[in-house]
């Protein structure tokens, strides 16, 4: 899931247009948008890097950049905090296959 960010922004932050991706949005229909490399986001102590589609009027942090920074969200409160089970460093899971 991506980071999504609008047109608006884009302008403003003088962001390259990669190329274009294809999403699948809310409704279950597809749509083509432009992608934007890289980019640098923070919340509190984390910090991740993540590419971004641009699409919509406004910025979702999608699944990715909040499970890169062990982001965890509380929709009934509306707020999002860190993991309180890693507090100081985002933490996740990687896999590691061993050859013998």
């Amino acid at each position: 899931m991506y980071l999504n960010i609008p047109q608006h922004y884009v302008t403003q932050l003088n962001l390259k247009i990669l190329e274009t991706k294809e999403a699948t949005l809310s409704d279950g229909f597809s749509k083509f948008a432009p992608y934007t490399g890289t980019k640098k986001v923070n919340f509190d102590n984390r910090t991740c890097f993540v590419g971004a589609i641009i699409l919509g009027n406004e910025v979702l942090l999608e699944a990715i950049p909040m499970e890169d920074m062990a982001l965890i969200d509380y929709p009934k409160l509306l707020k999002l905090n860190v993991n309180p089970e890693s507090p100081n460093m985002s933490r996740g899971q990687a896999k590691i296959n061993f050859v013998f």
